[in-house]
């Protein structure tokens, strides 16, 4: 894994695993979350207006079936990797028709994530039996 990474550009997220985001702040601008917990240090922020009022509903025990697919819509992102941190932040874009996904998710031990093509990876350990992954695949 390198050191370092950056990107920055139109993605489609996509996100696997129940619980697969740990919210830690929610603003009128944006919604911070890590995935699984702190503890896999990658951090996200999502200023899209849409994902904010859906995580807001979900927490709220509503529609909470409905947030993969809002949070899955296409949109433009900043990733970084320094000093061992992720940091995402994704924001309102326009779609494109080739972009790279972005792969976010929690797996239990046990469970396999297909082999694919990827441009970057991290995998973090949630706790004993969990791991949180970000993985950006070319577009196909």
């Amino acid at each position: 894994m390198a050191a370092n990474f950056y990107f920055r550009g139109m993605i489609r997220p996509y996100l696997q695993g129940r619980n697969a985001l740990d919210v830690t702040h929610q603003s009128p601008g944006f919604l911070e979350c890590y995935l699984g917990s702190k503890r896999t240090r990658i951090r996200l922020r999502d200023f899209r207006l849409k994902v904010r009022q859906s995580a807001e509903r979900a927490l709220d025990g509503q529609d909470a079936e409905q947030f993969a697919g809002i949070f899955s819509q296409p949109a433009k992102a900043k990733i970084r990797l320094t000093q061992g941190k992720v940091q995402i932040d994704l924001h309102d874009g326009v779609p494109e028709q080739a972009a790279p996904m972005l792969w976010l998710g929690v797996v239990k031990d046990g469970e396999s994530i297909p082999l694919t093509s990827v441009h970057w990876e991290v995998f973090r350990a949630v706790g004993k039996s969990r791991t949180g992954f970000a993985m950006l695949m070319p577009d196909e």
